[in-house]
């Protein structure tokens, strides 16, 4: 992995100075979504990997990082059950199912634009999953 790989947090000290206060280290990062998704009152964040590394880190394609405090940066990690079900390439939240909460949905995109295991992209070509929603049960 790229040592630049990954979500940084930068804090601003008043003065436009910004010093890194958090980094989750994640091959091929591209995308996240900054939502307190649990609704406990400080902000989860959502990542995906377009770019994830299927050798060695099979299971970081996307990953919901729960917080566990409001300014100390403590934060849970959680993977898909299955993370390579699809080629995850974009990812939008919203209240998909009208319940008061912000779920989650992740497309695949499964065109080769980068090299992957001949058997994902086997799986991926036989199984053609398209979206993926997360829904969030906490209401």
């Amino acid at each position: 992995m790229k040592p630049y790989h990954g979500m940084r947090i930068h804090l601003n000290d008043g003065n436009n100075d910004f010093k890194e206060a958090f980094f989750y280290p994640m091959h091929g990062c591209t995308r996240l979504i900054v939502q307190d998704f649990d609704g406990d009152g400080d902000v989860d964040i959502a990542l995906l990997s377009t770019f994830p590394d299927y050798e060695s880190h099979p299971n970081e394609t996307f990953v919901y990082l729960e917080n566990n405090g409001i300014r100390d940066f403590d934060f849970t990690g959680y993977a898909l059950p299955d993370p390579n079900a699809g080629r995850w390439f974009l990812m939008v939240s919203g209240d998909m199912d009208s319940d008061g909460d912000e779920d989650i949905i992740i497309s695949s995109l499964t065109y080769a634009y980068s090299p992957v295991p001949e058997d994902l992209q086997e799986k991926w070509d036989a199984e053609s999953l398209d979206l993926l929603l997360l829904e969030n049960l906490t209401k």
